[in-house]
């Protein structure tokens, strides 16, 4: 399906636990199997601390990668669980916003639902009915995202569960909590 030599890249990830190592295995062999070659150089740079933790902090506490990509290069991305795919999302957001293209994500499990990264036009028009103009202001303050369309599928629904009173009181208390512990965040 990828003739141009796609890279797995999989997700570098410390955890509470320690180093992910499951995502790197299990992309270094694809990448043996089908003859393309391993990403190390991508990497998570912030500890997102997901493991065990709820939607909402999934949300409000976004992955950050650094690392050289290489311009015009097809990328798959390798995972080892994706829970609402806000990582794989950021993931695939920096490599494309530097240049790559990604062109598969593979994970070993998924949770219901996470597996289309993408927010259709139906869950974006209706945030925008139910939030006009304040969606944008409420994930850019709360360190989330730039823009709706940046958000997953998942967390598109998640949100729409929410009341608009409880999303915006929940997002004022997650950006207190960061510039308590001393992380004033910055939009992911």
């Amino acid at each position: 399906r990828h003739p141009n030599a796609a890279i797995a890249c999989p997700v570098h990830a410390e955890e509470e636990g320690g180093r992910n190592r499951i995502p790197r295995a299990l992309a270094a062999y694809a990448a043996k199997a089908l003859g393309m070659r391993l990403d190390d150089d991508i990497v998570q740079i912030v500890r997102a601390h997901h493991t065990g933790k709820d939607a909402f902090f999934r949300l409000t506490h976004r992955a950050l990668f650094d690392g050289k990509v290489e311009a015009g290069k097809e990328y798959i991305l390798v995972d080892d669980h994706i829970t609402q795919g806000g990582t794989i999302n950021e993931l695939r957001n920096y490599i494309e916003n530097n240049g790559g293209r990604v062109v598969d994500v593979f994970s070993l499990t998924a949770s219901q639902g996470s597996t289309i990264l993408k927010p259709s036009e139906g869950q974006l028009a209706d945030l925008r009915v139910r939030y006009g103009d304040e969606l944008g202001q409420l994930l850019e303050y709360g360190d989330i995202a730039a823009d709706p369309s940046a958000i997953t599928a998942s967390e598109a629904a998640y949100i729409l569960k929410l009341s608009p009173d409880t999303f915006r009181n929940r997002v004022a208390e997650a950006r207190r909590e960061r510039l308590v512990e001393g992380d004033d965040g910055g939009v992911r």
